[in-house]
Order: C-alpha cells, then structure tokens, then sequence
C-alpha cells in the first residue's frame, strides 16, 4: 500500500498466502509486522527497543552477532505478524530455532546464547564437593519429560493471516533411544515455526531438529547445589560447569565429572551463598568448522591453527 495523510492506496491484494475478500467503507484495517530476510540479531533488538521500550544499553548487540555469525550462520527470519502480539510471545517463537536468551544482572545487559557445543578450545570451570560445592546440598533430578527421541518442525506458512497451516514437516529421529535395547519409547517434540517464509527452509530445520535431538536423546538430570559466593564468576547463568559430586555417579558407583550448563542463580544468603541450578549439556557426535578462505589447507595447517 502506499500512504498520503490519512488516505491509503491498496497495491496489492491476497499477499503472503492469504485471500482476497470484500471490503465496505469504514473497515478498519491494520498495518503488519514483516521480515524480510532479517538476522535474529537484528529482529529481536528491533522487537526489544522499539516495540517494547527496552533501553539500547541492555541490548550488546555485537555480542550477539558474534554468536549468530559462529552458530547461526545462514539463519534469516523471513514472516508476518498480522495482529497485535507481545513482544515476548514472538521473541519465544524465535527461540525455538536454538536461541537461550537471559538477564545478567551483573552485567546489566540481555545476552544471547545458542544451542549447541562447547566452543573449541575454552576451558570449564570445576566444580567438586570438595572444591566448590557446599556439603548435604547437592540434590538431582531426572528429567524424563524432557527427553526426546523424535523432532518434527513444522514450516513453511500456507497463510499468514491464518498462521496455524504449514506447507512443510522435517522429521529426525533417534531409531536406537526408541529401540528395545534403550528406552523403547518415542519422544515427541513439534515445533511450529512461522519464521522461515512461505518456502520454508530444510536446511534450518534440519540443523535445529538435529541440534535438539543430539542434546535431548537422553534423559537430562537437573542438579541443584549451592556454593560460595567466591565462585559466583564460574556460575553464571548459561555458563558450561563441569560438575563432580556424589549425586552423580557412573556404573561403578564412582563420582562421574558431568557438563552441564547452568540454567539458575539465587542469592539465597546474600553477600555469601549462592542456590545454583544446572542441567545437563551433552552433544551427540563430532562437530566440524568452516575456516576463512585464507586458511592453508588441514595438512598445511600450524598447530593453533
């Protein structure tokens, strides 16, 4: 449409897979939220500071990019928001497609993490009973709820004045967790997803069906313990810990050092203990990555390199 003052000239009609219907003057009629081949990055800042108010101060927006340009790659937004909607309604749809996104206090800023290994080269932090965990608080959960053995992603909008209708499934599943000889059970997880245009886009939902089957294939634990405020810098929230503790334990009986990510911080003594919940971060498989174009080839390569 184009728009002079108060008069509205219509240019185009049935958009985005809807209908062409009849209109009477007076129809009150609204203006649609559209991406057009957007990054996460800039969609969710564009929703935060000028849809919700959100100050720019707690938006690191570098930051973020950073974090989709090594794991988001490749990843577009491309729909349409054709009625009124909270903010954090769509932010929690596009959170699907792999994203954590968090208050950190300490930082005062929004950050944003994906779904997805441990970055190359960094370095855990340690947390046993005897170093870091304070004694009788360790407590473990299994999640059973949470596993999954099966992802289906639905896309590829039919009609985005409808927006319930999908043209496209991908399907992966884990044949052996659902197998006799594991937990003979299927694990259902969908995810609608109206972000990736009329077309849909296989690709993105295959990387992100795959990245949560991968992470979820067995059943998670959920551990609970506090620390000292001292080891508040090795706990913060989205933070990868190696945990060693009784509570977690091998077939032996032995106490099994176990990755995991944490997902809560309290302050339950302020100024000197701290309630920390984390679960467990495991990733299925080897992972490769794509180096710049002036990379010598892997025989030619230097060691850091």
């Amino acid at each position: 449409f184009t728009r002079s003052g108060d008069t509205v000239t219509l240019t185009g009609r049935a958009q985005y897979g809807s209908t062409a219907a009849t209109h009477t003057a007076g129809d009150s009629f609204q203006q649609c939220y559209v991406a057009d081949d957007q990054l996460i990055s800039d969609t969710l800042q564009d929703w935060l500071e000028d849809f919700a108010g959100v100050s720019s101060s707690f938006v690191p927006i570098s930051n973020w990019q950073t974090e989709e340009t090594t794991w988001l790659s490749g990843y577009r937004l491309n729909g349409v928001v054709p009625k009124p909607t909270g903010v954090t309604k769509l932010i929690s749809e596009v959170l699907e497609l792999g994203l954590f996104l968090y208050w950190d206090d300490i930082d005062q800023e929004i950050k944003m993490v994906a779904n997805r290994p441990i970055d190359p080269g960094s370095t855990i932090p340690s947390l046993t009973d005897g170093s870091a965990i304070l004694e009788k608080t360790a407590q473990i959960a299994d999640l059973h709820d949470k596993r999954l053995s099966r992802v289906i992603f639905w896309h590829g909008v039919l009609d985005y004045s409808d927006g319930t209708n999908f043209a496209k499934a991908y399907l992966t599943i884990d044949t052996s967790a659902e197998g006799a000889n594991e937990y003979n059970q299927d694990r259902t997880h969908e995810i609608f997803c109206r972000w990736l245009g009329p077309n849909g886009d296989d690709t993105i939902a295959g990387t992100v069906a795959q990245r949560l089957l991968n992470r979820f294939r067995d059943t998670p634990r959920e551990v609970n313990f506090a620390i000292d405020v001292k080891d508040e810098s090795d706990t913060r929230p989205a933070a990868v810990i190696a945990v060693t503790s009784r509570v977690l334990q091998d077939d032996t009986g032995n106490s099994l050092a176990t990755n995991m990510q944490v997902t809560a911080v309290e302050e339950s003594a302020p100024g000197h203990k701290l309630k920390v919940t984390a679960q467990t971060y495991t990733f299925a498989g080897r992972y490769g990555y794509i180096t710049e174009n002036s990379r010598s080839d892997y025989a030619a390569s230097s060691a850091s390199e």
